[in-house]
């Protein structure tokens, strides 16, 4: 993602994005068996709520702004200890370990007056056992967690009304 990405996606029509990841470095992206090159972008810093982005930063929100809204994964520190900015953050993935998995959910459900999940669930995650056990555990705890009568499964327009944001697409 960078700045023309985001512009391209809001000029083809795009309503919502939702693959920033809150908390990740800088990296390169070298995937020598994929078609792609180039970097991922620096994302510690940006909103960890729904937000329209500014035209020429898109990982900074303009409040007056209209056009895409992008909502970023659910993402929380791993090391809770570590200063702002300083922690190494994890984005919620049904995969990841069953631990961490429940210290980012809490994490993100204790932190906001109007708290949302939003997941990842790799396509590859049947394949592996390990990870399939993992969103098994994962996907039983979010069912029994003791906030589940109030989780809604939703498409963006629908989280936007539920979090009482403005939402003008489908």
């Amino acid at each position: 993602m960078n700045n023309e990405t985001m512009q391209l996606l809001e000029k083809l029509g795009v309503k919502f994005d939702l693959t920033l990841e809150p908390g990740q470095l800088p990296r390169p992206a070298v995937f020598p068996d994929k078609p792609f090159s180039g970097s991922l972008p620096d994302l510690r810093g940006i909103p960890v709520r729904p937000y329209r982005p500014q035209t020429d930063l898109f990982t900074r929100s303009d409040p007056s702004g209209a056009g895409i809204w992008t909502i970023p994964l659910s993402a929380g520190p791993l090391n809770s200890g570590a200063g702002e900015g300083q922690a190494e953050y994890q984005t919620l993935n049904f995969g990841c370990e069953p631990v961490t998995f429940f210290h980012i959910a809490r994490y993100i459900l204790t932190r906001f007056d109007r708290p949302y999940l939003t997941l990842v669930m790799r396509s590859d995650v049947g394949v592996h056992p390990r990870l399939l056990r993992n969103m098994q555990i994962n996907l039983s705890n979010i069912i029994n967690h003791p906030m589940a009568p109030r989780f809604v499964f939703c498409t963006p327009p629908e989280a936007m009304k539920v979090l009482q944001m403005e939402s003008d697409g489908a």
